[in-house]
């Protein structure tokens, strides 16, 4: 396990997700309000991963979320287009098919698909 001050879920950034701000708070706290705070790592969860927000549509759909999840993914995004040029047209194509939308229900993951037991009704 790693101390949340060095890596961290993205829900910190998040108002709706329940780890909001837990471990801000916490650094906060300890070392007072004047020092940043600076995570080495952040995990993207769930319905989170970035390719699933492009920047236009995370600014939309997320206009109030602190400034530093805008900088996460943005940060991400200017990594993935350099290094793979292929998620462009991911980019280009999510703000073209939906935009402006949230391709989910705001600050949680999808819902996952009913488990069946067996091979269902004959």
């Amino acid at each position: 396990a790693v101390a949340g001050e060095y890596a961290m879920l993205i829900g910190e950034y998040i108002p709706s997700d329940r780890i909001y701000l837990y471990w801000t708070r916490r650094h906060r706290a300890a070392h007072g309000e004047g020092t940043p705070f600076a995570p080495r790592a952040v995990h993207f969860i769930a319905g989170w991963k970035p390719w699933r927000w492009p920047p236009a549509r995370l600014r939309s759909a997320h206009a109030g979320a602190p400034s530093k999840l805008h900088t996460l993914y943005a940060q991400w995004w200017r990594h993935a287009r350099r290094h793979c040029p292929a998620l462009a047209s991911l980019e280009a194509r999510a703000d073209r098919d939906r935009p402006g939308s949230s391709p989910l229900r705001p600050g949680l993951p999808p819902r996952a698909a009913p488990r069946t037991r067996g091979r269902g009704p004959k």
